[in-house]
């Protein structure tokens, strides 16, 4: 399989040892283990795993990250949905298709809230152009 790497390298990797990648930057630490968070300011913080209400309660929002470059690259993410416009229904808005690796349009964005939507094409370009390697990251 083929995956981009953070710095928008492609490059072939067996499934494998994808899954091992993955398996190292999710899932619930072991007690004692270090683990990357997003902290309300919105930065990179780290802690050791002590199983407390605060360690669950981060696990629970998905606010947990093994290694250090998973909480990197979801900060990104986040900086770049934070770009996003507000989706208005039967208006033509426009997402980057990971997929094809172009900017696509819809007149129905309110059908597909998943997705990081645009008033215009440029915008959408510029932005993806910045923040696409978080998205192909490993943890898409």
């Amino acid at each position: 399989m083929k995956i981009t790497l953070e710095n928008n390298q492609e490059v072939e990797i067996s499934q494998k040892l994808y899954n091992t990648f993955l398996d190292k930057a999710k899932g619930k630490p072991k007690i004692g283990q270090i683990y990357w968070y997003i902290d309300s300011l919105g930065e990179k913080d780290f802690y050791n795993w002590d199983n407390d209400s605060v360690d669950n309660d981060r696990l629970e929002i998905g606010n947990i990250y093994l290694t250090e470059e998973a909480c990197d690259m979801a900060i990104l993410r986040l900086k770049a949905r934070a770009l996003g416009d507000k989706v208005v229904a039967c208006k033509e808005m426009y997402f980057w298709s990971y997929y094809d690796k172009k900017v696509c349009s819809t007149n129905l964005p309110q059908y597909q809230l998943d997705r990081i939507w645009f008033n215009t094409k440029e915008k959408c370009e510029e932005v993806m152009k910045k923040y696409e390697h978080a998205f192909t990251y490993l943890l898409k």
